[in-house]
């Protein structure tokens, strides 16, 4: 997302500003696998692939429904899907059955006892997976009792034994945040940043930034989070009301007059009332009253 804001700001009139929005996955599911496990992990799948074609050639069937969802991975994500995730376990499962010697250790103990291991590893984390998917659940219910001690130990104990999901991690700062406990938010956004940085981890970002009363940070993030999606009017609205808070008219001028003549993506109800706000605004400036 970062990357995609620098292309913006350095190309301000392409059609790709109308179109950005938030990324969480690539569209191309080797582009993320070399990312996330480089590309010995994609080379590994490659030589699995050359083998299941050999050992598929006197009924292809299943080997070409594999095959057509990894043509569809250059170009989509069907990994992120789990009714293709099935189709895939089923034709793998197929070809092992119908193939000798795609099970080479079909019969020996010690092969028989790696898959055994390989599959109680597989499925305790998993199991733990599930396990604190549920507890994070649970927060949520603690939340709408007002029960916010409650909300902050549960998530608390989740982070310390179970950190690893960027999602998890935004959603605790963004508790954090609505709890004032900013300097923590922030400790938690900047291990979320790690694997997900979009545009709602920038203005919560910029909004910790603010009530620390840190506004050259704040002013940075917000700008940050404008540019990775220049159709959202948030990020200038908040910078408005922090040039204002700081007494900056130049800046706040001319940046209500951008957002003014601004037109929405899609017209909405919240921008209506924010346009309105800084009308008002500009008003109180134009008269001198500011």
């Amino acid at each position: 997302m970062v990357g995609q804001a620098i292309y913006i700001k350095d190309n301000s009139d392409s059609l790709f500003s109308e179109l950005a929005d938030n990324i969480n996955h690539p569209l191309n599911e080797y582009l993320l696998a070399i990312y996330e496990h480089g590309l010995l992990s994609l080379l590994l799948a490659l030589v699995i692939l050359c083998y299941l074609g050999k050992i598929s050639r006197k009924n292809p069937a299943y080997f070409l429904s594999v095959l057509s969802v990894l043509i569809t991975g250059f170009f989509s994500y069907p990994l992120k899907y789990w009714s293709i995730l099935v189709i895939l376990a089923f034709c793998l499962a197929k070809i092992s059955r119908e193939s000798k010697s795609f099970l080479v250790f079909r019969t020996n103990l010690l092969g028989a006892s790696f898959v055994a291991v390989l599959l109680l590893f597989v499925s305790l984390m998993v199991g733990k997976d599930a396990f604190y998917e549920y507890k994070w659940g649970r927060c949520y219910e603690f939340a709408k009792q007002g029960n916010n001690d409650e909300v902050v130990l549960t998530y608390d104990n989740i982070y310390r034994r179970w950190n690893n999901n960027p999602y998890f991690l935004y959603n605790y700062a963004s508790e954090l945040n609505y709890l004032e406990q900013y300097e923590k938010s922030l400790y938690i956004l900047s291990e979320c940043m790690d694997k997900l940085n979009d545009y709602d981890v920038q203005m919560l970002q910029a909004n910790n930034y603010f009530n620390l009363t840190n506004y050259s940070e704040a002013e940075k993030h917000y700008k940050l989070a404008g540019e990775m999606i220049p159709k959202k009017f948030m990020p200038s609205f908040q910078l408005i009301k922090l040039y204002e808070m700081t007494n900056q008219k130049e800046k706040m001028s001319d940046l209500i007059h951008r957002f003014l003549s601004r037109k929405p993506k899609v017209p909405s109800r919240e921008i209506e009332i924010m346009k309105s706000i800084v009308e008002a605004k500009l008003t109180v400036i134009e008269k001198g009253m500011l």
